[in-house]
């Protein structure tokens, strides 16, 4: 049978248990939590010593210390949201495809917005960061864009110096056996 002192104790420890702030934690914890209480206070309830409930009661709050509270989760997820993006960032482009001054500028879009994103406090701000980084890297010329550019460029010349061409002589103008020298030299 238990002493006047030691039932107080215990209330006193069933008391300490109930205490415990649920709303820091997300759902799921939070019946993890409940049910560490709930088994702490069937051990308490069925101790016979001081020793016992003391017991219990470090086994609970062992056990509770072990649950990941909402900032915990929070922290963890904006981590894993970082290196996401982090790896996101480093696939985004080939610094070999792109020509000295885009690859400069591809290095310091690249650690700006890894430094940005080590600050971001949100994963909506992590998100953002990303996008607006890869849109920038988009937005940078690779050798190939170059070379694209500058076949479009010779393409439309030729075209238009043959329009020039075209429009430049008639070859009613000129003898029948001369069309032949113009046409190879257009």
């Amino acid at each position: 049978m238990l002493s006047e002192e030691q039932i107080k104790v215990i209330r006193e420890v069933i008391e300490e248990l109930e205490a415990i702030d649920l709303t820091v934690y997300r759902d799921a914890e939070k019946a993890v939590v409940e049910g560490h209480i709930n088994d702490a206070k069937t051990a308490i309830n069925a101790a016979t010593t001081l020793a016992g409930v003391e017991s219990a009661l470090e086994t609970a709050k062992t056990a509770i210390a072990l649950v990941k509270t909402d900032a915990n989760l929070d922290a963890e997820e904006l981590d894993a949201a970082k290196n996401a993006a982090y790896d996101d960032i480093d696939e985004a482009a080939d610094p070999s495809d792109y020509q000295t001054e885009e690859q400069t500028a591809l290095v310091n879009i690249i650690n700006k917005a890894k430094a940005d994103i080590n600050e971001a406090t949100t994963i909506a701000q992590v998100e953002s960061l990303l996008n607006a980084a890869l849109e920038d890297i988009d937005a940078l010329w690779t050798t190939q864009d170059y070379i694209d550019k500058a076949a479009k460029d010779l393409a439309d010349a030729k075209t238009a110096a043959k329009a020039e061409l075209d429009t430049y002589l008639d070859k009613a103008n000129y003898r029948e056996a001369q069309h032949a020298d113009i046409d190879a030299a257009i």
